[in-house]
């Protein structure tokens, strides 16, 4: 009989109607941590069944590289480390044992952060989440625009003064709670200061902050004279006002790489053919955060985080959202903006396991409230699949 396995980050039981036979559908299972030794000794799995487990959960090997060859990491080739699996999943299988493991090319780009904090929110306090500004100057509207409904903030009309329209967030504290990076010890025991870190291995190529705004303006103003509509302020940890990152988008950034724009909502600008780069290290972002032993802050609630949205008054604005997200989100969601710098191929690999009958739905073990958009996206890249190839039959 052909031995399959199903990759899975957690299990989920699906019962039938209650009936004398529903007592089967139960496992006795246990998880395992990655690179266990013990798991791929048979002597050890005869003792397992011995004990009644007929189910093994296992984490897989969270980084790039793995030196054991056992798991793999997401850069290491599957010629690397397909023998160690398959010795693995033979011997569980032979113990009478299901086998549900974790693929890191699967697993990485669903715990992507991404927030969509809106320009429209009042009294975010009395929100959850609250995705929105303790200070807003500008006026709220709702419109039907190019068939899509929106809610906003927008400017008054051009008065060549300006101001402030957004500041100080209120929901604040998601790119800074989980400041480390565990670069000191690769295979420490904490799993969420790598998968949930907001500043992974300390990399400014990895673990970037993208910042961008939606918005539109008219079109009128997109082909006259080039005018500043508003400068983005990203403000750190620490609140330090003197060392920010400021972005100033002017009208002819609304254009695309061809030139055009027809006043739709956008939040990619350009100068020229070239996107504007709108993001910031993890690391800078985190400046002064004090990282506790399992990687979380020591002081979450003193972050001063804030993603503010300073109009110059020249030209009308409609602001949308504000979108902050993280490297694997960002390239999750545009797979088309990825450069020689780093190719993850999210979409690529999340295709190819489910044409392949691997996996037919994610479920993470546990994540955070701003990973739900990635592993809404991946689930959908997965339906989307496997709806192209209706006679798709699963290895279960």
């Amino acid at each position: 009989m052909k031995k399959t396995i199903l990759i899975l980050t957690a299990l989920c039981f699906i019962l039938k109607p209650a009936d004398a036979q529903y007592i089967t559908q139960f496992k006795t299972g246990i998880f395992s941590g990655s690179n266990e030794g013990w798991l791929y000794n048979s002597t050890t799995n005869g003792y397992l069944t011995g004990l009644g487990i007929d189910q093994l959960t296992k984490y897989t090997y969270h980084f790039d590289a793995d030196w054991t060859n056992r798991e793999g990491g997401f850069n290491d080739s599957i010629t690397n480390y397909q023998g160690n699996v398959s010795l693995l999943v033979n011997n569980l299988i032979n113990s009478n044992q299901q086998v549900l493991l974790e693929r890191e090319k699967i697993v990485r780009p669903a715990y992507g952060q991404q927030s969509d904090y809106q320009a429209e929110m009042t009294n975010p306090q009395n929100n959850y989440p609250g995705y929105g500004w303790q200070s807003r100057n500008g006026i709220t509207y709702s419109e039907k625009w190019q068939d899509e409904s929106v809610e906003g903030l927008k400017s008054g009309e051009p008065d060549n003064t300006g101001g402030w329209l957004l500041m100080n967030l209120y929901e604040n504290g998601e790119q800074t709670n989980t400041p480390g990076h565990g670069n000191a010890d690769i295979n420490n025991m904490y799993p969420h200061q790598y998968y949930l870190s907001d500043n992974k291995l300390n990399n400014p190529t990895l673990s970037r902050w993208y910042v961008q705004p939606r918005m539109r303006i008219s079109v009128s103003d997109a082909f006259g004279t080039n005018e500043p509509v508003c400068r983005v302020v990203v403000i750190p940890y620490d609140g330090d006002t003197t060392n920010t990152l400021k972005f100033d988008i002017f009208t002819n950034n609304f254009r695309d790489t061809n030139g055009n724009y027809n006043g739709q909502y956008i939040d990619k600008y350009y100068i020229g053919t070239v996107l504007r780069d709108l993001s910031i290290e993890g690391a800078t972002l985190n400046r002064n955060n004090p990282i506790s032993y399992d990687g979380r802050s020591e002081n979450p609630t003193a972050t001063q985080v804030d993603y503010r949205i300073y109009w110059y008054g020249q030209v009308k604005v409609w602001i949308d959202r504000v979108r902050v997200e993280d490297t694997w989100s960002y390239y999750l969601f545009n797979p088309e903006l990825e450069d020689f710098i780093q190719k993850y191929n999210f979409v690529y690999w999340i295709k190819k396991a489910a044409r392949e009958g691997i996996i037919k739905e994610f479920t993470p073990a546990d994540h955070e409230y701003n990973q739900t958009p990635c592993i809404k996206e991946l689930n959908r890249i997965i339906k989307s699949e496997l709806a192209s190839e209706p006679g798709m039959q699963f290895r279960l």
